[in-house]
C-alpha cells in the first residue's frame, strides 16, 4: 500500500470517509453481537464474535495512522480484509482484556487505558508481509454485509438530502 501526502486530499472527502467510517464501525459492531445469536454452539459463536471485536478494534487502532496518510475507507477495509490473521491477532490483546469483566464500566476503562498504546503500536506495525503468488491466500470478505448496510444507509440520507432533480 503507497501512501501518498498530498494536499488536494479535499476536506468533504475526509468528512464524509470519517461520517462513513464511524457508520461502518456501528454496524460491524452490531454485526458482532449478532454473530453470537448463529444456531451453532456457543463457544463456536464467542470465537466468531472475539474475531469481530478484534477486528474492529484494530480498525480502530489502524484508523488514525491510515487517515493521517489519506487512505480512504474502502482501501482500509481492502487491507483489512486481505491481511485478516495479522489484523486479528492485533486487536485480539485489547479485546481480550476488555472483555474480561461482566461489568461494562470497568470494560471501558481498560479499552480506554489500552486503547493509545494500540495507536501508537499501529505506526510502528509492519503488517505487509511479501506475497508469494505460488501459494495465494484466500480473502474472506467478513466487512461485506457491514459495508452493504452501510452503503444502504449512505445511498438513503443522500437522497434526503441531496435535492434530487426532476428529469422534466
Amino acid at each position: 500500500l503507497s501512501y501518498f501526502y498530498t494536499t488536494d486530499f479535499i476536506f468533504s472527502t475526509a468528512l464524509s470517509d470519517l461520517l462513513v467510517s464511524l457508520l461502518l464501525g456501528c454496524v460491524f459492531l452490531i454485526q458482532a453481537l449478532l454473530v453470537s445469536y448463529l444456531p451453532l454452539p456457543s463457544f463456536i459463536c464467542s470465537v466468531i464474535s472475539f474475531i469481530h471485536l478484534s477486528l474492529l478494534n484494530s480498525m480502530y487502532s489502524f484508523e488514525y495512522f491510515w487517515s493521517s496518510r489519506s487512505v480512504l475507507l474502502h482501501k482500509r477495509i481492502e487491507r483489512l480484509e486481505a491481511y485478516l490473521p495479522y489484523f486479528i491477532g492485533f486487536g485480539a490483546p485489547l479485546t481480550f482484556v476488555s472483555t474480561l469483566s461482566s461489568n461494562f464500566l470497568l470494560n471501558g476503562s481498560v479499552f480506554g487505558t489500552f486503547f493509545p498504546l494500540f495507536i501508537i503500536s499501529s505506526y510502528k506495525a509492519t503488517w505487509e508481509r511479501p506475497v508469494d503468488s505460488r501459494r495465494p491466500i484466500p480473502v474472506l470478505n467478513i466487512f461485506t454485509p457491514s459495508r452493504l448496510v452501510t452503503d444502504g444507509f449512505v445511498n438513503f440520507f443522500s437522497r434526503m438530502i441531496v435535492p434530487q432533480r426532476s428529469n422534466s
